[in-house]
């Protein structure tokens, strides 16, 4: 499947056309009428709340269904020029699949012929956002707090072919899974506005062993100084972290 909204964004409107002449995933299906306004469109064709594709690719095989669909949502360089609204995107995509089975396709600026293609998908890997509750900088990347794989596009006509890589790459047996310890994958979550940024978190877990730790380390004054030395390049974490502490937040 495929957003209808496609259609109306400046890089894109060239990708409805080039999917539906793709054979395999087939993308075609017999037309229907859409709404009060009495137009053809096709089945695949839809509008998405939160991706742009939705690709086809074999289920592991456990599983009991004989197939499964990846997500993706297309970026391109004019579209990362409006960060906030970017972000947003990425968070609520991110957080509507809890992570699994998804990807963004990002477009190297294929209008700027001085500009070396990879400068663009640096830009998204270090583009920094707001934070929405005190306006500052708050992470140096989108990407730094959502594990996401980005397919890099050089142009919309090779749109095809890297798809088809992009599909052969999910067919590969997945790696062996990492031993999660619940007590540090809930560090991230354990302030007011989560998750926390990755560095910030990384500095945490050499103080803080557990969820624990960092509870008794907000109790006291010695505990605080030595959140405050350690986090002194995120003055505003110090007190989204207590808050969250003093409110019992619960996290999920």
């Amino acid at each position: 499947m495929f957003c209808s909204s496609l259609r109306g964004r400046e890089d894109w409107t060239e990708v409805p056309a080039t999917l539906l002449a793709i054979e395999f995933p087939r993308w075609k299906g017999k037309k229907l009428l859409c709404g009060l306004h009495h137009y053809a469109y096709n089945k695949q064709e839809l509008t998405l709340a939160t991706c742009d594709l939705a690709i086809p690719f074999p289920s592991p095989k456990n599983s009991s269904k004989s197939s499964d669909l990846v997500r993706v949502i297309l970026l391109s360089p004019t579209e990362l020029a409006n960060t906030s609204s970017v972000f947003a995107r990425i968070q609520k995509f991110y957080h509507a699949y809890g992570g699994k089975n998804i990807a963004i396709m990002y477009l190297l600026n294929q209008h700027d012929p001085k500009e070396n293609r990879s400068c663009g998908l640096m830009r998204l890997q270090t583009n920094q956002h707001k934070n929405g509750y005190n306006g500052s900088l708050t992470s140096p990347s989108f990407l730094s707090e959502y594990e996401i794989p980005v397919v890099p596009l050089f142009r919309v006509e090779s749109l095809e072919v890297t798809l088809n890589e992009f599909r052969q790459q999910l067919r590969m047996p997945p790696l062996s899974p990492k031993i999660i310890v619940p007590e540090i994958a809930l560090l991230p979550y354990c302030s007011i506005h989560p998750p926390i940024p990755e560095h910030a978190r990384n500095l945490l877990s050499d103080i803080c062993p557990n969820i624990a730790g960092l509870q008794a380390l907000i109790r006291t004054h010695e505990g605080m100084q030595k959140l405050a030395n350690i986090l002194s390049d995120y003055p505003w974490l110090i007190q989204e972290i207590v808050g969250f502490w003093i409110n019992e937040y619960i996290t999920e």
